[in-house]
């Protein structure tokens, strides 16, 4: 599997609250040709809890019980693009499926425009 734009990854990250550390999916969000060896790269958390986020900040992805879909996520989950992180290579603990272009431009549209 590849480090890419779209893909999801699972990782230990901050939960979505900044504080426990926990393994969730996320999504990679830096552009695929911006990630380097040994780089940092982007992502955003993954939730299957919608309630811990404003609907606005939030885009549901696809699943399926079985695993059997583009993501590979077997239960009803939401990206949630205030919940940024940025990790490396090496905290990758495994790797999911892809999220959809289509999907993938409602998530960085709804990311916080920084400045």
């Amino acid at each position: 599997m590849s480090l890419r734009f779209g893909r999801i990854v699972w990782a230990t990250i901050p939960d979505s609250r900044g504080l426990a550390q926990e393994r969730h999916p996320a999504v990679i969000i830096t552009p695929t040709d911006d990630i380097v060896e040994g780089g940092t790269f982007w992502v955003v958390g993954v939730s299957t809890k919608s309630h811990l986020s404003p609907e606005a900040d939030r885009t549901e992805l696809q699943y399926d019980p079985s695993g059997r879909c583009r993501t590979k996520l077997t239960r009803r989950s939401w990206a949630v693009s205030t919940w940024l992180e940025e990790i490396t290579a090496s905290d990758v603990e495994s790797y999911a499926g892809i999220v959809p272009d289509a999907v993938m431009a409602e998530i960085v549209g709804k990311i916080p425009k920084s400045g």
